[in-house]
């Protein structure tokens, strides 16, 4: 499996440069169509090299009070090597153009995606989730295997304040749908999602890629979503523009770290209640 034989980033790059010389062999109009356009896409993207800079700990990245690019240094690696060799003009790629068009159609060999993918894609011809959709890790950390980004990132709450009738049918739909065989079946198999929960039978998880993610989740091997923890606005009005700006060669990697550095440290002491 090409999985086992890229190790490194290095591995990676070398992997994408013999992609990139077979493109024509092999029918490819370039070997990414990544996803400038969504700015969820840049959050997911930027999940994978803050994980270890807050400890892997979602506590820590909620308290967090400044964001200082641990990993800046590969990820601007990754977003160069990925830049160079995606369809153009990356910031107006859309997710049906990269995913449902070039991906699925063979155009390209790589996006990034996560398993939420998967329903589209199953819908237009499952046998592309069950034969050619794969997962590879993402190599952040040079002290680190490579690792893929997945987990419960949020915690769900009930408002108090609502009548009882009201929050005892949410604790009731909650139950049922994390804890009930019927509930379960939803969340794994219609939803195609990463079950929340330990007790889930992995064979009845339909797509091999969410297999592996929640194999990975039980086994403690997956970096988790500590991006979620970041300041609230934080994406929308620091992190996604300014990446995107650098994608599109309007801003240095040097300037995106500073200005997206200050505006975390701003944001988080605005939100912060003593």
């Amino acid at each position: 499996m090409i999985q086992k034989k890229i190790q490194n980033f290095a591995d990676f790059k070398q992997v994408v440069e013999t992609l990139d010389d077979k493109k024509e062999e092999l029918g490819l109009a370039e070997v990414f169509a990544y996803e400038g356009e969504d700015e969820n896409v840049a959050n997911h993207f930027f999940a994978n090299f803050a994980a270890s800079e807050f400890d892997d700990d979602n506590n820590v990245a909620f308290n967090a009070k400044e964001l200082n690019w641990k990993n800046g240094d590969r990820m601007k690696e990754y977003t160069d090597l990925i830049n160079q060799h995606t369809v153009q003009p990356v910031v107006t790629m859309t997710n049906p153009h990269s995913v449902e068009d070039l991906f699925f159609n063979d155009e390209v060999a790589m996006i990034h995606q996560g398993n939420w993918i998967v329903p589209a894609l199953d819908d237009m011809d499952p046998s592309f989730v069950q034969e050619k959709l794969g997962i590879l890790p993402v190599f952040a950390d040079d002290d680190l295997p490579g690792r893929n980004v997945a987990g419960s990132n949020w915690v769900i709450g009930i408002n108090k304040t609502k009548s009882k009738d009201e929050t005892q049918a949410a604790v009731e739909f909650l139950n049922f749908l994390y804890t009930s065989e019927k509930g379960k079946e939803i969340v794994s198999d219609e939803f195609q999602l990463v079950p929340p929960t330990k007790d889930v039978d992995i064979d009845d998880i339909s797509a091999p890629v969410s297999r592996q993610l929640y194999q990975e989740v039980l086994d403690d091997t997956a970096a988790p979503m500590t991006y979620k923890q970041e300041p609230y606005g934080f994406l929308r009005a620091s992190l996604a523009p300014n990446f995107q700006k650098y994608l599109a060669g309007q801003l240095s990697w040097e300037e995106l770290t500073k200005r997206t550095s200050a505006d975390f440290k701003q944001m988080r002491q605005v939100q912060t209640v003593d």
